[in-house]
C-alpha cells in the first residue's frame, strides 16, 4: 500500500492482493519511522466497516485511519473502476480529499520496484505503438 500526502489530500494505492485482503475484512496497516521512539511512527491504515455510509479518514495519535463502505471496497475490486474519490467536510469550507486508486503497472517499470502483484494497465502501452 502506497500513501502519498498532498495539500489537503491524501491517495491511497492499493495492490491485487492487498485489494482482496481488504474486500476480505482485513485491515491493511502500514507505517513510517523517522526516529527510535514509538511517538515518531507515522502509521497509516485503511479498512471496510459495514456500518460506514460513506468514506472517513480519521487521525489520531499518529495513525490516519480512512475506513470504506464494504459496497464501495467491493465495487472497485470486481469492477474496472480505477478509484473512489470523496471529499470530507473538515470545518467551514475546509475538505480533506481522499482517494484510494488502484496501482497500475508502469508502462516504464524500475529496475528496483517489483510490480507483479499490481494491477495491469487499462490503458494501451503508447510506448509500444510508437515503434
Amino acid at each position: 500500500m502506497k500513501l502519498r500526502i498532498h495539500g489537503n489530500s491524501i491517495r491511497f494505492r492499493i495492490t491485487q492482493s492487498e485489494m482482496a485482503a481488504l474486500v476480505d475484512g482485513v485491515r491493511l496497516e502500514d507505517s513510517v519511522q523517522f526516529g527510535p521512539a514509538q511517538t515518531e511512527i507515522l502509521s497509516y491504515a485503511l479498512e471496510i466497516s459495514p456500518q460506514c455510509s460513506e468514506v472517513r479518514a480519521l487521525y489520531s495519535q499518529g495513525v490516519i485511519q480512512v475506513v470504506l463502505p464494504v459496497s464501495l471496497a467491493r465495487a472497485l475490486a470486481g469492477t474496472d473502476q480505477v478509484g473512489i474519490e470523496h471529499l470530507q467536510s473538515i470545518a467551514e469550507g475546509v475538505t480533506l480529499k481522499i482517494l484510494l486508486e488502484k496501482d497500475f503497472q508502469c508502462f516504464h517499470p524500475k529496475p528496483s520496484e517489483n510490480e507483479s502483484d499490481n494491477f495491469p494497465n487499462p490503458k494501451p502501452n503508447q510506448r509500444a505503438a510508437r515503434v
